[in-house]
């Protein structure tokens, strides 16, 4: 061991034991399947097969309750993420996670969420997560909201999404990242009445 350190103690090893698988999903169709689209129908077939298999759904906010201050997990947890923060999230997701008694989470881009919030267009195959539909969907006690950018998803450029961008400096990389989270911590805040609680 590195001198100076101090060796686990048989609790400490206990405190991090549990495995918490993560699903990952995007988009949500009627039909067909892509590179990050499912089928509704297959979405209702993973809940199925989970409850069946005795999982039970958490949020981040469980997983950081377990870490930071011990709080019991179910015995077989699972976390069902989504990224980006697509409307058919709320036309097909959301229904079902009601339907199943199961909590999800979604990370919305925050840019897409102020452009559709202002336009208003909502599209199940296109469109992103309006305000609004967070609200509902946050009060609801099944959703829970996580930060996935303000902008810097977009891959704008020689970056590809929020990743360092070759030759960039650890100060100027920092500054980047800061000011983004940073703008989508405050739009949450601003819209939902706190920040997340992780980047996604």
């Amino acid at each position: 061991a590195p001198a100076g350190a101090q060796e686990a103690s048989p609790a400490a090893a206990e405190t991090y034991s549990a495995q918490v698988p993560i699903l990952m999903y995007h988009n949500l169709a009627q039909e067909g399947s892509g590179s990050d689209t499912i089928s509704v129908q297959r979405f209702e077939e993973h809940l199925a097969a989970l409850q069946d298999a005795g999982y039970t759904t958490i949020t981040f906010q469980d997983l950081l309750a377990y870490v930071e201050q011990g709080t019991e997990l179910p015995e077989k947890p699972v976390l069902l993420t989504f990224d980006d923060g697509y409307y058919n999230n709320y036309v097909y997701a959301y229904p079902l996670a009601q339907k199943y008694g199961m909590k999800i989470i979604i990370s919305p881009i925050g840019c897409w969420s102020d452009a559709y919030s202002e336009s208003g267009e909502e599209r199940a195959p296109y469109t992103h997560l309006t305000w609004t539909r967070i609200r509902e969907m946050r009060d609801s006690g099944l959703v829970e909201f996580q930060n996935h950018t303000y902008s810097l998803h977009e891959g704008k450029g020689e970056r590809i999404g929020s990743s360092r961008k070759s030759g960039e400096s650890d100060e100027d990389y920092a500054a980047l990242l800061t000011a983004d989270l940073g703008q989508m911590q405050e739009k949450m805040r601003l819209h939902l009445g706190k920040a997340a609680d992780c980047f996604v």
